[in-house]
């Protein structure tokens, strides 16, 4: 049998804020260019016949989804990683739930303007203290 492990919970959301750090500016790497549709619009050479360039963004213009999907999956995943190695089984549902949100924050910040750094990194702060909230209450 599988022993998890015990953590304090000031030390747990010391971890956690750790990691998002982590995710968000370590190891991100090539999803923070890949989750900005006008990095797709940039790929498409500028010397390409118009006909060409349509049919090419016609078929990566949703692409970044994706890389916004997978950013805000790993994200939480790497966030919650303590969490799950406590045992808890429904932090695995809150994962994919904040990994959610993370995706909608960061589309706000990085196709649709709307959001700046700090609002962006006091969201996902928000989101951690969430997160945390149903440790320690639970």
């Amino acid at each position: 049998m599988i022993q998890m492990i015990s953590v304090h919970p000031a030390s747990m959301l010391a971890l956690m804020f750790l990691l998002h750090l982590i995710a968000d500016y370590t190891l991100q790497g090539c999803l923070a260019n890949l989750k900005q549709r006008k990095w797709w619009e940039d790929q498409i050479p500028k010397n390409m016949k118009e006909p060409d360039r349509l049919a090419m963004w016609k078929r990566y213009k949703n692409d970044y989804q994706a890389a916004l999907w997978c950013h805000g999956m790993y994200w939480s995943l790497v966030v919650c990683l303590p969490l799950l190695a406590t045992g808890g089984a429904a932090y695995a549902i809150n994962a994919l739930i904040h990994g959610a949100i993370h995706t909608v924050i960061d589309h706000a910040k990085a196709n649709r303007h709307s959001l700046n750094l700090v609002q962006d990194q006091l969201l996902h702060a928000i989101q951690i203290l969430f997160i945390w909230l149903e440790y320690v209450l639970l």
